[in-house]
């Protein structure tokens, strides 16, 4: 298999546990990461992956922080999510991807602003 494109994990910024987090992920990360590559989405950015740090703090923020490429042609990203909201969701994952997967497209959709790439949902 080839080298992702697209890599999501994730941080506690402050305490608490999320159950149930990987088996949502993982499947949110596959879907984009092929419709990333039958785009060819990449092909014009000067970078070869993105990373995504979803950090799980206070409160969620829309702010999407986009770092330098990194040695790798990895560009690093982050975004705030609320370790509350994330709790409250008591592990359900349809629950926990409607918190979830709104973050990752708001990363992409910067990623996209900041770089001139075509829209990934089209």
């Amino acid at each position: 298999m080839s080298k992702k494109l697209l890599t999501i994990g994730g941080v506690g910024q402050v305490k608490g546990r999320i159950k149930g987090m990987g088996p949502v992920v993982l499947p949110i990360r596959d879907e984009l990461d092929g419709q990333m590559r039958a785009a060819d989405w990449l092909a014009r950015a000067p970078f070869e992956s993105i990373s995504i740090v979803l950090r799980y703090s206070e409160s969620s923020s829309d702010e999407v922080i986009i770092e330098r490429v990194n040695k790798h042609r990895e560009l690093p990203l982050a975004i705030n999510v609320s370790m509350e909201q994330l709790k409250a969701t008591g592990g359900n994952p349809d629950k926990l991807k409607a918190i979830v997967k709104p973050a990752i497209n708001r990363c992409l959709g910067a990623v996209q602003k900041e770089y001139g790439l075509p829209d990934l949902s089209a």
